[in-house]
């Protein structure tokens, strides 16, 4: 089992990847498996998750190994029936925050396990991760305008729109961290 960061979340383990994580996805699915202690599904990779996106994260881990968390994750369910834990998505950070505090990040999750709330769930563990680290000042998200869905998963996230994404025909999100203080003050006093 990896040793790095986790989140625990209502229905999911979010667990930080590493290089050995990375390489074993790459070529090696049941070494994979076996060190997330997940099933990997057959729709294992996502479409967000080609083959430059891994090579990306591999690079990361072999440059920035005291980086932990600000690459990639893996989201796993738990509790499933006959009490196995599945792969169901990933995401993650591009890298630490900026010098002013800003971090970007992504999501997906397997096609048979969209409309369910685990996106929103993991998004929230993730940026709660990030604000949980003092130099991180917001958190942004592009998508592309045709996907209302990851739109409305950054909504319920408090994440509003700020314009244009750095790739053509993607829109930015953010939510910066006076907004994210504010709604866990308000949800902590329940």
């Amino acid at each position: 089992m990896p040793t790095g960061p986790r989140i625990q979340t209502h229905r999911l383990e979010l667990i930080a990847g590493n290089r050995d994580i990375v390489q074993a996805e790459i070529g090696d699915r049941a070494a994979f498996a076996r060190l997330l202690d997940a099933e990997i599904p057959a729709g294992w990779p996502l479409f967000s998750n080609d083959e430059q996106t891994r090579s990306f994260a591999l690079r990361f881990y072999e440059t920035s190994p005291d980086a932990d968390g600000w690459c990639k994750w893996y989201f796993l369910l738990k509790d499933e029936p006959f009490g196995r834990r599945v792969a169901v998505g990933s995401g993650g950070f591009w890298g630490p925050p900026s010098a002013d505090g800003t971090v970007e990040f992504g999501y997906a999750i397997l096609s048979d396990y969209q409309g369910r709330g685990y996106a929103t769930e993991a998004v929230n563990g993730l940026v709660g991760w990030a604000f949980g680290r003092p130099q991180v000042s917001r958190v942004i998200a592009d998508t592309f305008r045709q996907r209302p869905a990851a739109i409305r998963v950054l909504e319920k996230n408090r994440f509003v729109f700020v314009g244009p994404g750095a790739k053509p025909g993607t829109v930015r999100y953010e939510l910066p961290r006076a907004v994210f203080d504010d709604v866990w003050q308000r949800h902590s006093h329940l």
